[in-house]
């Protein structure tokens, strides 16, 4: 079943950054960060340069246990999340893209809760409660900036892995 996933992201990627209206860093960026978004390591995996993204079963677990969240959470995040990337400068081989991305201080409102009504994330119901909760509140926006790193290798544009929160 992985390599169907990894035939079909094989065919999928070069459309997502041919359809896009950048220049070829900034769409492989942007084409990362929706997969962030989404929760899609296997398109991370893809997009990540050799150099930096070692197993592939290790990459998928350590995306997954890191970044794992309920369903409810997931639809929310995937609604309120954006992001712009620009492109700083780019060479023959390497490029930088600078990413800001906007989304709701949910982590914030998790903390009052927690504070004010010993509301903890441990179950399903604990995160539809949050996002009932996000959904109701006027809730601030964090604004984060990120540089990305780029290198071509064999014609393509690969990310060396940055952190992602």
């Amino acid at each position: 079943m992985h390599k169907g996933i990894a035939v079909l992201v094989g065919f999928f990627l070069p459309a997502v950054v041919l359809a896009c209206n950048d220049t070829a860093p900034v769409c492989v960026t942007q084409a990362y960060m929706q997969a962030h978004i989404e929760k899609d390591p296997g398109t991370l995996y893809a997009l990540t340069d050799d150099s930096q993204r070692g197993d592939k079963r290790e990459f998928l677990a350590s995306y997954h246990d890191e970044h794992l969240v309920p369903r409810v959470f997931q639809d929310y995040w995937e609604n309120q999340a954006t992001f712009e990337a620009s492109l700083i400068d780019e060479t023959d081989d390497f490029a930088r893209v600078r990413v800001v991305s906007h989304y709701p201080d949910w982590a914030g409102v998790a903390r009052q809760r927690a504070v004010e009504e010993d509301a903890l994330l441990i179950t399903s119901d604990d995160w539809q409660q949050l996002v009932e909760a996000l959904l109701k509140e006027d809730v601030d926006q964090v604004r984060a900036e990120a540089e990305f790193y780029l290198v071509r290798t064999e014609n393509e544009w690969r990310i060396l892995r940055p952190t992602l929160h």
